[in-house]
């Protein structure tokens, strides 16, 4: 952006004098229009505004700013930096705006909203990428993890005391599965696939801790 601004300079330089103010604007005004759009920091964007004004604007005499024509190019001047930092400020905030949607819309698709851990739809899609690659090698290993007696809690306690079973549970999960795929299908059952040495041992790593959380237990394969 130094290089063209700088060659625009010497450019302009050698323009008639009666036109060089006009072309001089249309440049500048090119030149922030380009910044507004381009993915420029905040410090960078309001650099090129800086040299724009510095290299780019007309240079004019301060006897003939006091004149009507430069009255308009300095008002021109003014009013197209302020829609280009409106514009450029705009953009900003829709960019955040549309990656915080997507951050929330990616999470909500793929983590269950009760547990907070991966849904079906996570579920398989790990495994599914997992499969193919598979060899004869390395053995699998998938388990359930089943709350007992998760429909004698709901019925006595109610729904909300449940599902603060199944944010329990699921913490737990979290916390000694980490390097498994895991996930809660549905309902009070959860998932997890290991592979290598957990697999040859049963997923033994598991079965101590995952226990230790009333009411979890890990069905045999």
């Amino acid at each position: 952006m130094v290089a063209f601004c700088v060659g625009a300079r010497l450019v302009l330089d050698g323009a008639p004098d009666d036109t060089r103010p006009i072309w001089s604007m249309l440049v500048a005004a090119s030149v922030l229009f380009c910044a507004s759009l381009l993915p420029l920091s905040t410090r960078a964007f309001f650099g090129v505004i800086a040299l724009a004004w510095v290299l780019l604007f007309p240079m004019m005499a301060a006897q003939d700013l006091l004149e009507l024509k430069g009255i308009l190019v300095v008002c021109y001047a003014l009013y197209f930096t302020g829609i280009t930092v409106c514009t450029f400020i705009t953009l900003r905030r829709a960019k955040l705006q549309n990656f915080v949607m997507a951050t929330t819309l990616l999470q909500q698709a793929y983590v269950d909203a009760l547990a907070e851990i991966p849904n079906r739809r996570s579920f398989m899609l790990n495994v599914g990428s997992l499969v193919p690659r598979a060899t004869a090698e390395q053995d699998h290993y998938l388990a359930m993890v089943d709350i007992d007696d998760f429909k004698k809690v709901n019925d006595r306690y109610g729904h909300d005391i449940g599902d603060e079973v199944l944010k329990h549970v699921a913490a737990g999960i979290k916390l000694v599965m980490g390097d498994c795929h895991y996930a809660r299908l549905g309902g009070r059952g959860i998932r997890h696939l290991s592979q290598g040495d957990d697999a040859r041992r049963g997923g033994s790593p598991h079965r101590p801790a995952v226990p230790q959380h009333p009411g979890c237990a890990i069905a045999p394969p």
